[in-house]
This record gives C-alpha cells, structure tokens and sequence, in this order.
C-alpha cells in the first residue's frame, strides 16, 4: 500500500503539512474578514492538536483553535461566537475552542491540568494581537518543566493502553486510538518537548516549520535511542498510517461513523468502494505493520523517558516506575515502593488496576485521597476497580473546579459511575458541553456509547 500512497501528488508528512497551511490561511482569513470596522477587543488566534504541530489530517478533521484574550467582554464574546460560526462553514468535522482564553483562566489550566494544560503549551500563534501571543508564550514558559513534562509523559503513556482499549469496537481496532496509532504521534513531540525542556531551549511551537512528529523521532535516531533503520521505516509507516486515516476520514464523512476511523468491516468496504483499496488481508496486515512499527519507537521513547527521569529523582527512579506499574508485581513490593512523586503515585494506581488489585487501588484510593494532583485524580477515575463512592466523590467534588474538568470526560466514560453521579453531571448547567456530554451520553447510551464518541 505505501507503493499505492507514494504514487499520490503529496502523502504522509509533506501532506499533512500542506494541509496546515491551508487551514492557517482559512483561520486567518476568517479572523480579518470577521472584525468590524471598529474594531474588536484584542485576541490571539493560535492552532492546537494537529494543526498546532504541523500534523493536520485533511479529509475531516476538527479545527482545534485557541483564542486567547486578556480578559472576558460581551463584545470579545460576540466576536467568538462570530469566528467560530465563520470557521464552522468550512469543511471541518467540527470547530473546538477549549473554554478558556483569559490570562487567569490559561494561569489556571496550565497550573492544575495536564491534558487542558498541554492543550496550551502545545498552541501555535498564527494571527492577533502581538502584546497577547508574547503573554500567553511567557505563560508557558513559567508554568512548564521537566518535572511536569515527565508527568504528562508517565500519565499519558498509561492512559492511552487503557483508553485504546475502551476504543475497539466490536474488535476492531481505531486507526486513531489504538498502539502505534495517530494519536501515539503525540509521544514522540512530548519527549522532544521534555528534552528541549531540559536543555533550556524554547519549546514554543511558534517556531515550528516542520510536521513535530519528525522532530520528535529525529532526536531519537540522534541519540542513538532508535537506529537509522528504525527512523527510516517509522517515517514510511508514519506516512503510510497517515494516508491511511486521511482516507477513513473522507470515506466516512457522510456515514453514521463521521469523524471516527475504526478499521471494521464496513470502513473496509467504504474504502474499496471510493478509493479502490485491496482486500480486507491487505488492509489489516498493512495496519498491523504500521502500528507495530511505530509502536517499536514509542517504546524507545518510553524507555528514554524513564532514563531521563532517573537523572531527575535518583538513580532507580526508572525501574521503580515500572515495578510499580507491571501486572506482575506482587502487592507487598507495590506497596513498599516510595511514592515521593506524582509519576510514582501515577504508577502505583496503573499497576493496581492492571493487575486487578482491588485490595492494593483502593489502599492508594484512600492514601491519595485529598490529593489535588490532576493525573492521580485522572489515574484513580480511569479504573475499573474505582467504586461508585469514589466516583461520586470526585464527580461531584473537585472534578467540577476550574482546571479539573476534563476529569468528567473520564468519570463519565468510567462504567461503574451511577446514574445519579452522570446526572450530577450532566445536569449542571455551570458546565461547558464538552464536560457534560460524555455523562448525557452515558446516560443515553450507556458506557460503550460515551467510549465511542469522537
């Protein structure tokens, strides 16, 4: 298939970056033709996700725009409302602004959250105010390091082998969600953004000119942590994976599975259908292939990661990360293991619930349970172990404070959250949509259909 892909006028990375230009211009665009006469209160305009590292998918991608502004008005409200209308009219699957955008509010999200905080850190100015993209690269700048950057890592790497899991439909594995998927591109920028971290060098994505994922697995050949055999073929499985996607995207935009790629049977035929794709064998060994080669890198990342943490904490630092969160560890060593840091404490409650500990999580449950730490929180509302109470506890609790939303998306997807947590939730009218909806589906549809939203 990467002979079929290589055939095309643009594939893979110089497409995807292609594709980015075209949607800065679109954004740009908009936001000029968009502002009265008058004038408009001052705002930057910066890209995040996909778009914000160069990676964006065309075919039927979200336009992930941030916008930043000093403070709340009802005419910066207005204009919002107005952008995000305009961009809407264009072929975009959706148009998500993140629900922050004053000094404090980014102050906040980058203090408590890791994924809303890395949401921020990972913008990429392209049009505004000069004054206020300088103020938000400052903020940045002051809330980052590499203690935090390690924590996004560990959490995140944890998260996603359970998440991809809750992402298989019927056995069939999402191209987007799963291991050595699109979304694992994000390891490679995180450990480049960790290392750049280290070395006191900018890691403002304003100053990228290249896809980020490359970036990422460049510094991994440099330094020897994946050969130039490895690079090579993570680059061609990386292009390979993108077209792949690029395509499910554009054959499901006007199905039932719009936004979604789940490699199932009937994305198959939708892919024979409109771009002459092989047989179901050819699809999925080429999947397989792909997947199973960059997740080969990301394992050098990993590994990486965890040396560099060591020089950080100490050395064993590293092997007590994956003692804490192996299956095979047993209880009495788990417990014995020093938790001094939120990467250990994040460990801890993976390798219970991995291991199916009930005993040993909700021991940690209990130890952590006035923390105020965003990935313990997240680590203890991912599991199924964690109890209805717990559940309750934080749904209804801190989950609910400035910072901590994004906690609901996972409370609400967790199947052991009660009905009346999810209309707790789902309820508030204080909340954005995009906390609440994951408990109004629950609701609707039970924890399958919040697990299969886009």
């Amino acid at each position: 298939m990467i002979g079929v892909y290589s055939k095309r006028e643009l594939w893979g990375l110089p497409r995807v970056y292609k594709e980015t230009i075209k949607f800065d211009k679109i954004i740009s665009d908009v936001f000029a033709e968009a502002k009265a006469p008058e004038g408009e209160p001052p705002m930057a305009i910066f890209a995040y996700g996909s778009p914000g590292r160069f990676e964006f998918t065309g075919g039927d991608s979200d336009a992930d725009i941030f916008i930043a502004e000093p403070s709340i008005s009802v005419a910066g409200d207005r204009f919002k409302k107005t952008l995000k209308q305009r961009w809407g009219a264009f072929d975009f699957s959706k148009v998500d602004i993140p629900p922050c955008s004053t000094y404090d509010e980014i102050d906040t999200f980058l203090n408590c959250s890791l994924v809303e905080g890395n949401q921020i850190l990972e913008t990429r100015f392209i049009c505004g105010d000069e004054i206020i993209r300088r103020n938000v690269e400052e903020r940045k700048k002051r809330f980052d390091s590499p203690y935090r950057e390690l924590t996004n890592i560990i959490f995140n790497r944890l998260y996603f082998d359970q998440y991809f899991k809750q992402r298989v439909r019927d056995g069939a594995r999402n191209i987007k969600y799963c291991n050595g998927g699109t979304r694992d591109f994000l390891v490679f920028y995180w450990y480049d953004r960790l290392c750049k971290k280290i070395d006191g060098k900018d890691t403002s994505l304003s100053l990228l000119t290249q896809p980020q994922i490359k970036e990422g697995l460049e510094r991994l050949m440099m330094e020897g942590s994946i050969t130039g055999e490895q690079f090579g073929k993570t680059i061609e499985a990386v292009n390979g994976l993108i077209e792949l996607r690029t395509d499910a995207l554009i054959a499901n935009r006007t199905t039932e599975d719009r936004g979604l790629s789940i490699l199932d049977g009937n994305l198959i035929r939708r892919l024979q259908r409109t771009f002459g794709y092989p047989d179901r064998d050819k699809i999925k060994g080429f999947f397989d292939y792909v997947t199973a080669v960059i997740d080969d890198s990301v394992k050098a990342a990993w590994k990486r990661t965890l040396e560099i943490g060591s020089s950080f904490y100490g050395q064993g630092w590293g092997e007590n990360i994956e003692l804490a969160r192996a299956k095979d560890t047993p209880q009495g060593i788990r417990m014995q293991i020093p938790d001094n840091g939120a990467p250990t404490r994040i460990a801890l409650l993976w390798g219970t619930t991995n291991s199916g500990d009930k005993d040993g999580f909700e021991m940690l449950t209990k130890r952590y349970k006035e923390t105020v730490e965003w990935g313990t929180l997240a680590s203890i509302v991912c599991s199924p172990l964690c109890s209805p109470e717990v559940l309750h506890d934080i749904g209804t609790g801190i989950a609910k404070e400035k910072g901590y939303g994004y906690i609901l998306r996972v409370v609400g997807r967790n199947k052991n959250t009660s009905k009346e947590t999810l209309k707790n939730i789902a309820d508030d009218s204080k909340l954005d949509e995009r906390y609440s909806g994951v408990a109004k589906t629950a609701l609707e549809l039970g924890s399958k259909g919040a697990n299969n939203l886009i």
